[in-house]
């Protein structure tokens, strides 16, 4: 039995410290639910929900090069993550996280460089963007000091953004185990 008031102080000052949260639990314990509700809670409705699939890789999460419909050439479009931090015309959002089911992923091969963000640093992905006919290299800026910079196509991770993410703690034939990091 979890002492209700204990849970939601743990968690507040989780989310005060600049953490992320990861519910775990059985199946049907209201994981879901309780991060549905913290968001509601902390953001209103500016955020979203979606559930990790064994399927997913960078390129689902962090973003990769797809097709252009105009020229029939390749873009770098933006996956999950980055989608929370820009929208298509690159204005700034913040938009929190809930991935629920985290562990249904194969973790270092779905969030890779995403990591060294969470911790504050920045990472320059390994593509480039064109636009306006001017290739510009991709970065996710996990540092609140880092400078704008006109020639990088920039990702600001806002310092309240949050990702608050379930994980199964039955069913562990069918799971990824998660790393240290």
């Amino acid at each position: 039995v979890v002492d209700e008031a204990d849970l939601v102080k743990r968690i507040d000052a989780a989310l005060r410290s600049g953490r992320h949260i990861i519910l775990t639990g059985p199946p049907g314990s209201g994981k879901t639910e309780l991060a549905e509700a913290i968001c509601d809670h902390y953001r209103s409705d500016d955020y979203q929900i979606t559930t990790a699939t064994s399927d997913w890789s960078t390129f689902e999460t962090i973003g990769g090069y797809r097709p252009d419909g105009d020229d029939g050439g390749l873009e770098f479009s933006p996956g999950l993550f980055l989608e929370r931090f820009a929208d298509e015309e690159m204005n700034p959002r913040n938009e929190w996280l809930v991935v629920d089911e985290l562990n249904r992923a194969s973790i270092d091969k779905a969030f890779g460089s995403l990591f060294t963000v969470l911790t504050g640093e920045n990472v320059t992905l390994p593509y480039t963007d064109i636009d306006d006919g001017e290739a510009r290299d991709v970065q996710i800026v996990g540092d609140p000091d880092t400078v704008p910079d006109d020639d990088i196509r920039q990702y600001y991770v806002p310092d309240d953004w949050r990702m608050i993410a379930t994980m199964n703690a039955a069913d562990k034939s069918a799971l990824y185990q998660m790393s240290y990091a």
